[in-house]
């Protein structure tokens, strides 16, 4: 399933799921803005095949703001780092 592929009320209630995380993202994480990303099919990235919304932090201090695009996505990640960010999303959420 994708974009293309979802319910209009399952997508309504992701994006709204999708503006709750982004909230807490710039609350807890202190980012200064958010892009969302949704890869639908193969060619445009989209490795899980389901639909879901990536919401991504932005930071000004480009030192804490690597994202730049072309991405290759599958790459290795810090999963420390990763986990720490879903823990304190999950306690905001």
């Amino acid at each position: 399933m994708d974009l293309l592929d979802i319910p209009a009320e399952d997508l309504a209630a992701t994006t709204l799921a999708a503006q709750r995380i982004a909230r807490a993202v710039l609350s807890e994480l202190g980012a200064d803005g958010v892009n969302l990303l949704n890869c639908s099919g193969p060619v445009a990235w989209q490795t899980v095949f389901h639909f879901h919304l990536h919401v991504i932090p932005r930071y000004r201090d480009k030192s804490k703001d690597r994202l730049a695009l072309p991405f290759e996505p599958g790459l290795p990640a810090d999963v420390d780092a990763i986990a720490e960010r879903a823990r304190a999303l999950a306690a905001a959420l």
